[in-house]
């Protein structure tokens, strides 16, 4: 990012390769792959992200332990087809597994 070095986020990101499902439905009509993940939020590289500017977004993903969570947030930002997305409405069972996902992805990027 330009050679900026202050970390400006309030939490912490892991990069991850997770593919998702997405929409401004919840028909979860198109694809993507998540790209960076924290527990406010995440970066999503997708062919739509120029539909999704400042739309609300639910978001499908596959667990480590084979379960899948749903997740609801707003596209904030666009850059070469990723958008970044702050989570809203997290209940406190989505907060928790969040927590457990980037602490997974952080224990891999120390191996």
């Amino acid at each position: 990012m330009c050679g900026v070095t202050t970390n400006y986020r309030r939490t912490p990101r892991v990069r991850t390769s997770i593919p998702v499902q997405l929409d401004v439905s919840r028909s979860y009509a198109f694809r993507g792959t998540i790209l960076s993940l924290s527990t406010r939020g995440c970066l999503i590289h997708t062919g739509v992200a120029e539909q999704l500017q400042g739309r609300t977004i639910f978001i499908q993903m596959p667990l480590p332990s084979r379960q899948v969570m749903s997740l609801q947030g707003k596209v904030i930002y666009l850059h070469e087809g990723r958008c970044g997305v702050e989570f809203t409405e997290l209940a406190s069972r989505e907060k928790g597994m969040l927590v457990e996902l980037v602490r997974h992805y952080r224990t891999r990027e120390t191996k």
